[in-house]
């Protein structure tokens, strides 16, 4: 975009759940135009319509016709790749719902798109730009915790049956918790411990009959030593995830609770409540000592908002992706390294470029 722009022109790609939601925020944000929407369903106009905005059935068309600076790409995962590479061509930069892809090639598609074309790509891991995950950071960098040494996860929950009205969900390569659901907990374990060095993962399918799972537990070994696990099921009679317990998402019933415990040598921390147990300064340590408590302070904010204003600043050429689009791949390699252990009944190492 270049410097005098004031106003950078953004697209939304795909009309679903997602799209819809960002369409509407760019929509309603001071600073950015929202400059048209797309999507193959004709039926997916009157959104365009309401926000007042060109819509067109394929992508270059509406690059033509729009001109934009920018795209938000929120289509169903196998065709992430495709759309980059069309936005590529045009030398728009693109905000990529994650995972930034379905495959490990077509994720390599996109950083090699990104590079040759010269355009930024930021991969919407939007927990990142929750200001609690950016106070655990916080924490973290302090040397709050000392060493790390381990990091629980639940995701508990009933999706509703109605989800399911779209087949992609429900069969691979796309669908299923751990790719749509579970890579954003791997994400916020990268992002908040180091890379993960090793998987090891056991899957079932039985209670929905899907062809993807419904429940699984990972554990996780971090390329620094430290270990961590998740617990999921996507048909739990349960409170526990963070969509639920951060309660940032209208989407989502809020429920009181905790579902993250990073713990380490001198500190431990739950989230979103922020709360932060440690021994006092230079008192005795053990498990016949009682802890201190404190919360620790945070700020609000709509990790959504803070994301696309994140974006305009990349696009702007003012910051750099917080999530790039390398971090996106790792993320997702992380993702079916999950998945090809849970196969295999094998833990499965991921290399650095993995």
């Amino acid at each position: 975009m270049p410097a005098s722009a004031a106003r950078p022109c953004i697209v939304v790609v795909g009309a679903g759940t997602m799209g819809a939601v960002h369409a509407r925020l760019v929509a309603a944000t001071d600073g950015v135009t929202l400059a048209g929407l797309c999507d193959p369903r004709p039926a997916c106009e009157p959104l365009a319509d309401e926000l007042g905005v060109p819509f067109a059935t394929e992508l270059e068309d509406l690059l033509r016709q729009a001109a934009p600076d920018a795209a938000i790409i929120a289509t169903p995962n196998d065709t992430h790749a495709d759309a980059v590479e069309v936005c590529a061509r045009r030398h728009v930069h693109c905000l990529v719902e994650k995972p930034i892809a379905d495959t490990r090639d077509a994720a390599a598609r996109v950083v090699v798109a990104a590079r040759q074309a010269g355009i930024h790509v930021l991969t919407g891991h939007h927990r990142r730009h929750s200001p609690r995950i950016a106070a655990a950071r916080r924490v973290i960098d302090a040397g709050r915790l000392g060493t790390p040494t381990s990091f629980a996860a639940l995701w508990l929950v009933t999706k509703p049956d109605d989800y399911f009205g779209y087949r992609w969900r429900t069969v691979r390569p796309g669908g299923g918790p751990v790719l749509i659901n579970l890579i954003h907990e791997l994400d916020l374990m990268r992002y908040l411990y180091g890379e993960i060095a090793e998987v090891f993962a056991f899957a079932n399918s039985g209670i929905r009959g899907w062809q993807v799972e419904d429940t699984v537990a990972i554990t996780v070994r971090f390329a620094s030593g430290s270990v961590g696990t998740i617990c999921a099921s996507d048909t739990a009679a349960a409170p526990w995830s963070y969509e639920l317990n951060a309660a940032e998402n209208a989407l989502y019933q809020p429920a009181d609770g905790d579902c993250y415990y990073l713990a380490g040598t001198t500190g431990s921390l739950a989230l979103p409540s922020l709360r932060l147990w440690s021994f006092p300064e230079d008192a005795p340590r053990g498990w016949d000592r009682a802890l201190r408590e404190e919360e620790v302070p945070c700020e609000e904010g709509d990790p959504l908002v803070r994301q696309l204003a994140h974006f305009v600043q990349v696009i702007s050429d003012t910051a750099l992706p917080l999530c790039s689009a390398q971090d996106g791949a790792r993320t997702l390699g992380a993702a079916l390294a999950v998945l090809e252990s849970a196969e295999r009944r094998q833990p499965v190492a991921l290399s650095a470029d993995r």
